[in-house]
């Protein structure tokens, strides 16, 4: 019996001894499984880091492209501004040469100066 148990080991070594297998070969499975998922954690990170990279670029030169359109918009308003300001002051100076060689109807006179006056204190 003796020469037989030693050669044939009992029901219960035998099954801890198929499940220690299993066991041994689910965690070479999983650490299979753990390899690859690094590596695919690995390319998603570098895909990532790629990506976010060429976004910030692309948002960098946008935001120059931005910021030079509106120094452009602001010289252009100046300049339009500037050219308004000197029409409305060669009109205003014409009108008050007009009117000062317009002596009678003083009331008219008056009120087209008082007109100047607005127009020319109007900042719009």
């Amino acid at each position: 019996m003796l020469t037989r148990e030693s050669t044939y080991p009992r029901d219960d070594v035998a099954t801890l001894l198929h499940r220690a297998d299993m066991m041994e070969q689910s965690a070479d499975e999983l650490r299979h499984q753990l390899r690859n998922a690094n590596e695919d954690l690995r390319r998603t990170e570098s895909a990532l880091t790629d990506t976010i990279a060429h976004a910030r670029q692309v948002v960098a030169d946008d935001l120059n492209r931005v910021q030079d359109m509106q120094a452009a918009d602001r010289a252009a308003a100046r300049s339009r501004d500037e050219d308004l300001e000197r029409q409305i002051g060669q009109m205003v100076r014409r009108i008050e040469a007009s009117l000062d060689g317009i002596s009678d109807h003083q009331e008219l006179l008056a009120g087209l100066h008082a007109l100047v006056r607005m127009v020319r204190s109007d900042p719009a």
